[in-house]
């Protein structure tokens, strides 16, 4: 597997261990005990929070939408570059 795609499997998992913990860990400062009775708003809500986050880091100013687009394009992105990475199928 090439690095650019370890570095987003990496990532990739980061982030859901980090969301499976608000989610299932009373513990956790932001534990949300009503999400699945709020699904839509909840994955809405992720989205709302990675555009903000790209805002900030560059200093740009996209609407959601425009985030979306920008999603979209990386998500292409990431399904060519794993047709070229075969090992990537193993994980």
């Amino acid at each position: 597997m090439n690095e650019k795609n370890r570095k987003k499997i990496q990532y990739a998992a980061a982030i859901q261990s980090q969301l499976a913990e608000m989610l299932q860990d009373e513990e956790c400062n932001h534990y949300l005990d009503d999400w699945q009775e709020n699904v839509t708003e909840f994955f809405t809500a992720i989205n709302m929070a990675a555009c903000n986050m790209f805002n900030k880091v560059t200093d740009d100013n996209k609407t959601f939408l425009e985030f979306s687009y920008i999603v979209n394009q990386l998500t292409v992105q990431h399904i060519i570059a794993q047709r070229d990475d075969k090992e990537i199928d193993k994980y």
